[in-house]
């Protein structure tokens, strides 16, 4: 368990005794289960506190009591979200919090109290409620990079995820065999970089791996190569960039309300076996003999 997926369990563990799916399936983009569980939690009890609250508002030109058990879930609910959030950036979990919300959450931790209730400031306006639209949504535009810890990267190891990704499929489960065919190349980059002694970037783009990738193992196009390799070069750059724009448009990066790009099996197939051929080819290259290198 690396330290991405620890800081989702330590929030699960901490919601342990309110679990709930209630809003589960405004989180359904999430890529992860128990963070999908997370975050529908959160929504629920973050909703129920703020409905709480909206009884005693608006304060007008006096201040007003909030219950001390509503303060202490909602006091909770927000500090689970601002650790989660510090503990996800920068990696494929990376959310934001809608900018409503993270204003009700700026102004309730300035009065907010664990004992005794707490003291509502003066003019302070009713909150608008979220039903239909959720409060965390994953980054967008950028999907970082996870520099995975991998001891080996061979080719039995692109076989598993490969068929992991088909049994997604499957299971009509498309989203998350995008994340399975990004997640193989990220891998399989960080892998063979690592080989020649160097850093992975941490760009946070998936390109940029790439980059570093053709750079450290001299695979540019050239005048004196076939023109018919050339092509296949050039071809690799498309499914690099074509499974990063995917992943974005379709797995986790658009909410409700947002145009979603619906695939099918067969396209998400196209995906799985393009991406576990990109990774056979850049493990051969790393492979090859210094003797054959270009």
């Amino acid at each position: 368990m690396d330290k991405i997926d620890n800081a989702i369990e330590s929030a699960y563990r901490a919601l342990a005794e309110n679990l709930s799916k209630d809003n589960i399936l405004l989180y359904s983009e999430v890529p992860d289960p128990k963070l999908q569980i997370v975050f529908s939690t959160l929504h629920t009890t973050i909703n129920w506190t703020c409905e709480r609250m909206n009884e005693r508002l608006p304060t007008g030109n006096s201040t007003a009591h909030f219950w001390a058990e509503e303060s202490r879930q909602l006091l909770n609910a927000i500090g689970t979200v601002e650790q989660l959030h510090k503990s996800l950036q920068g990696s494929r979990f990376a959310f934001f919090i809608d900018a409503a919300y993270q204003e009700i959450f700026n102004k309730c931790t300035q009065f907010l109290q664990k004992s005794n209730g707490s003291e509502i400031p003066p003019h302070m306006p009713k909150i608008e409620i979220y039903y239909a639209i959720p409060i965390f949504k994953m980054e967008t535009g950028v999907v970082a990079v996870d520099i995975p810890t991998i001891i080996n990267v061979d080719r039995s190891y692109i076989r598993d995820i490969a068929t992991r990704a088909v049994i997604d499929i499957e299971n009509s489960n498309f989203d998350s065999a995008i994340t399975k065919s990004r997640t193989l190349l990220e891998e399989t980059f960080c892998y063979v970089i690592e080989l020649k002694g160097e850093v992975p970037t941490t760009s946070g783009r998936i390109g940029d791996l790439y980059t570093q990738v053709k750079q450290l193992y001299n695979m540019h196009q050239s005048k004196d190569i076939d023109n018919r390799i050339n092509s296949l070069l050039k071809g690799l750059e498309k499914i690099v960039s074509a499974i990063a724009e995917m992943r974005n448009n379709s797995s986790d990066a658009h909410g409700v309300g947002q145009k979603r790009y619906n695939i099918e099996a067969h396209h998400a197939r196209l995906f799985v076996n393009s991406a576990a051929t990109m990774a056979d080819f850049i493990l051969a290259v790393a492979m090859r003999k210094p003797s054959i290198e270009q």
